[in-house]
């Protein structure tokens, strides 16, 4: 007869060994399969760009300058991969953003190789872009009165765009309160939104006094010192009390469709002081200000007048 008694399974902690050797080949697969599976999603996003590119440059041979859209020259978004194009001076240049499953790749028409990323204002690796759709956030292009932003003004105060104390770049808005009112006086820029939805605004404050501010909002003594508007909807925005500082003030507020959100700022009604105001963000993504003199932003149409795009900042 066969003997079973001396027959000794395994152990609890070899059987844990076990697992744990399981586990861990397991891991490395997992790890290598995903290193293949990018290196094979930047091969296709890089030999998209490279037979695109040979379409643009055939595109330029016949009409000396490169196409204002993709499709213009047969370039379209096949399977898994799409692309993003940006064309710049006047149509001698160009940069492309290829994505493939969440990878992208990029050139120009300087560059002959593709490399890891996106152009300028793309979306990159399935994060899309954002933009500031404000226009001359910055207060780098021209007066008051235009790009977007007037100054609605009682005679004891005045405004101007200035290069007296600038947050960003080489100018400011500035208020001087010359003398207490109770006249309705505000710096105010009115920014198209093209859609419904949730904007947030923000702007950089600098303020020289405290002295109140306008009765009618929520802040601190119920007034109000940034205002929203997109009608019906109206939300307020309030500084610190921290005072010969930048500070940021944001606010965020829905609007019903597409059209104008207004952003008013109120200085002090009382004594003499002066505010600035820089930096103006109008998103629907709750980001820190960028514009298109950031990096990896640009400028949709005209530098420090239009609205810009790039990847979201942190």
């Amino acid at each position: 007869m066969i003997n079973l008694g001396n027959n000794k399974g395994f152990t609890i902690l070899e059987l844990l060994v076990v697992v744990a050797v399981i586990g861990v080949l397991a891991a490395v697969s997992v790890m290598a399969f995903t290193g293949l599976q990018r290196r094979a999603n930047e091969s296709a996003a890089a030999t998209a760009i490279e037979n695109a590119a040979k379409k643009l440059d055939v595109y330029k041979v016949t009409n000396r300058f490169y196409p204002n859209s993709l499709n213009d020259a047969e370039v379209q978004d096949y399977n898994s991969t799409s692309y993003q194009y940006t064309l710049r001076n006047d149509g001698l240049y160009y940069c492309l953003t290829a994505t493939t499953s969440k990878t992208s790749m990029f050139g120009n028409s300087i560059s002959t190789e593709p490399e890891r990323g996106g152009c300028p204002g793309h979306g990159v690796d399935g994060v899309p872009p954002v933009y500031n759709l404000a226009t001359n956030p910055s207060m780098e292009y021209g007066n008051l009165g235009a790009n977007g932003w007037s100054f609605i003004a009682a005679t004891s105060y005045a405004g101007n765009i200035n290069s007296v104390k600038p947050m960003l770049g080489s100018k400011s808005a500035e208020i001087k309160v010359t003398t207490t009112t109770s006249a309705e006086s505000y710096l105010v820029a009115n920014v198209a939104v093209p859609k419904a939805g949730t904007y947030y605004v923000k702007a950089s404050v600098y303020k020289s006094s405290a002295s109140a501010t306008r009765s009618g909002g929520t802040c601190t003594g119920g007034g109000k010192d940034m205002m929203i508007s997109a009608a019906p909807n109206v939300t307020y925005g309030c500084y610190d009390t921290a005072l010969s500082a930048w500070r940021q003030v944001k606010a965020s507020v829905v609007a019903p469709s597409a059209g104008v959100i207004q952003v008013r700022f109120y200085p002090p009604i009382s004594g003499t002081s002066t505010m600035y105001v820089d930096g103006l963000m109008v998103s629907d993504s709750d980001s820190n200000y960028a514009d298109g003199n950031t990096n990896g932003w640009i400028w949709t149409g005209e530098v420090d007048n239009s609205t810009s795009v790039g990847l979201a900042l942190p």
